[in-house]
């Protein structure tokens, strides 16, 4: 085997009218192989609760079609514990440096928290959560080749496909090739018999917009905003916000106003294809 291909699962609709499209023969593998090597999520330990209540569905689905589904992890842990203890071990010398997601943060800490430039800062979590533990646990069971990564980004984000960051390795974009939209990913899932998923993407991702949080806040059926909160909180103490309007996410539930949204899974900016916003 001088290459293998897999499918980076991301929980989301898309990835899994790619799954679906594989199965079907619709989409094949570049390797000659009958079938891709491997379908691989990689569970942040921060992802939404209904994501990982679908897995195991997913995961009959896959193997009932002779496929199979792994699901790893980083060695860092979960995303949320690892970024509450990076803050609490770093807190003394007031630096940000091992915090993986890319928070909000005010440029002039001595300002009120409504002056001065909010920033968004660097971006970690997709790396060491999301592309090292596919790569990790490829390397350990392959070998040094190379990966040929199917992602499942659709044409209405077009402008999410990139080249692969190692040269041996090729990211693949099916969905694009094909020119389907999300709209034609859920119409794919819905004839299969699966039901059709809200956007999947951890809790307290600072790309989500606003509405996307004011809905979770409004939720009740999960403790998705709950473990939000949690990082967000803790978040404080190095002078960051999760959220891009620079105010405490728990606001949310304590401003009436935020009953104004209805309940919209569809809202959400996730990271449906695996890799988030790649």
């Amino acid at each position: 085997m001088n290459q293998v291909e897999y499918i980076s699962y991301g929980g989301g609709t898309p990835s899994l009218a790619l799954i679906i499209l594989n199965i079907k023969g619709e989409i094949k593998p570049i390797t000659g192989r009958k079938k891709v090597d491997e379908i691989i999520f990689s569970d942040t330990g921060w992802e939404k609760r209904k994501t990982i209540e679908q897995l195991e569905l997913h995961k009959e689905y896959v193997e009932k079609h002779g496929l199979k589904m792994s699901i790893v992890k980083s060695d860092l842990g979960n995303l949320d514990k690892q970024t509450i203890n990076a803050i609490n071990s770093t807190e003394k010398n007031s630096t940000d440096k091992f915090v993986h997601i890319p928070f909000f943060k005010f440029n002039d800490l001595e300002s009120s928290e409504y002056y001065g430039t909010p920033t968004m800062q660097r971006r970690q979590c997709t790396n060491h959560f999301k592309i090292k533990p596919i790569n990790d646990y490829l390397r350990n069971k392959y070998g040094k080749i190379g990966h040929i990564a199917q992602l499942g980004i659709h044409i209405d984000e077009i402008h999410r496909v990139k080249d692969a960051r190692n040269k041996k390795d090729t990211n693949r974009y099916p969905l694009v090739d094909l020119n389907l939209t999300r709209q034609d990913c859920i119409n794919i899932v819905k004839e299969s018999g699966l039901p059709v998923l809200p956007k999947s993407g951890c809790v307290g991702c600072p790309f989500m917009n606003s509405k996307v949080f004011i809905n979770m806040a409004n939720n009740k059926k999960d403790d998705d905003f709950d473990r939000a909160v949690a990082v967000d909180e803790e978040i404080r103490k190095i002078g960051g916000y999760v959220w891009r309007e620079m105010k405490p996410l728990k606001t949310l539930r304590e401003n009436i106003q935020s009953q104004m949204f209805n309940l919209d899974d569809d809202l959400d900016d996730g990271c449906d294809s695996g890799y988030c916003f790649i």
